[in-house]
């Protein structure tokens, strides 16, 4: 019945509701990065091109770090008399 400038924001407001969580992290990345310079995008792509690279070449093995804390975890275990139970 009231036709006007509040229907047009509660339309608004219904679109955007309507969207989901992950819907708005994308929509609010991508104006993020459309907001970026130049250099900046370079420098963003480029760390996301070297994390790629370091996954690659760890292929989903364990790195030595983690099997460190795996032993000296079953070392403090074994240490007090516990066990691991799976």
């Amino acid at each position: 019945m009231w036709a006007g400038l509040g229907t047009t924001v509660c339309s608004q407001k219904a679109k955007e509701l309507a969207f989901s969580a992950t819907e708005l992290r994308r929509k609010r990345d991508r104006e993020r990065y459309a907001s970026m310079s130049a250099e900046q995008k370079e420098a963003k792509n480029k760390k996301a091109c070297e994390a790629r690279l370091q996954k690659k070449e760890c292929g989903g093995r364990l790195k030595e770090a983690d099997l460190i804390d795996t032993k000296a975890t079953l070392d403090i275990m074994k240490l007090y008399g516990l066990t691991l139970k799976l």
